[in-house]
């Protein structure tokens, strides 16, 4: 996970063609080294350094996952767990994140297959900060949303007072929701029936 995070400050930080050119001075073990799951901190710190990365910010973020599990659990408000995100990493926005916030939000909105959109615009802010500069994110957020439709199975007018009210609220963008329908990378179940139930009010607006 550390390797892995660490990519994607590469990519927020530098863009995905210098962490290619980068990349290729690298030798192949070295690359399998870094995105080894079990690597230690101080290891990808020592390595990056070797290859010229050593401006990337290495975080283990596990604990401040479980943290911020905890912090929705016990209805902590948005912005004091934005606050703990800034205080633990700054401005980046872990991937895992985006899926805890997202998974979080969705269970509250989708409750008994019924939306709730009241509850997207109390957590806009957070939605806001785990998508931060990152479009990868937006549209994570938007496959989180996907596996929540599975799951609850709402129906095709609350499912769109969602993305309605993720939209209006300005916490998630078209963008996200066109990269969504793009992309040919996910295969996690649940899109087709979700694509049916939202090209129409997508396309219109």
């Amino acid at each position: 996970k550390l390797g892995l995070l660490t990519f994607s400050s590469i990519v927020s930080s530098r863009g995905e063609a210098y962490l290619q050119k980068q990349l290729e001075k690298i030798d192949n073990d070295k690359v399998i080294s870094l995105i080894a799951a079990d690597r230690q901190k101080d290891d990808l710190v020592k390595l990056l350094k070797e290859n010229n990365l050593s401006f990337i910010k290495v975080e283990d973020t596990a604990a401040l996952e479980n943290e911020i599990v905890e912090l929705l659990k016990n209805n902590t408000a948005p912005n004091d767990v934005i606050s703990k995100i800034n205080q633990s990493i700054g401005d980046e926005t872990p991937i895992d994140i985006t899926d805890i916030v997202a998974t979080h939000l969705y269970q509250q909105v989708f409750v008994n297959a019924t939306a709730d959109i009241n509850i997207i615009e109390k957590f806009a802010p957070l939605i806001k900060r785990s998508v931060y500069k990152s479009s990868d994110n937006g549209m994570g957020f938007v496959y989180a949303l996907q596996k929540a439709f599975a799951t609850y199975k709402p129906d095709k007018t609350n499912l769109i007072s969602v993305v309605e009210s993720l939209l209006k609220t300005e916490s998630l963008s078209y963008d996200a929701f066109d990269n969504w329908r793009e992309d040919t990378t996910n295969k996690s179940p649940g899109k087709l029936p979700m694509l049916l139930k939202l090209t129409s009010y997508l396309d219109e607006n």
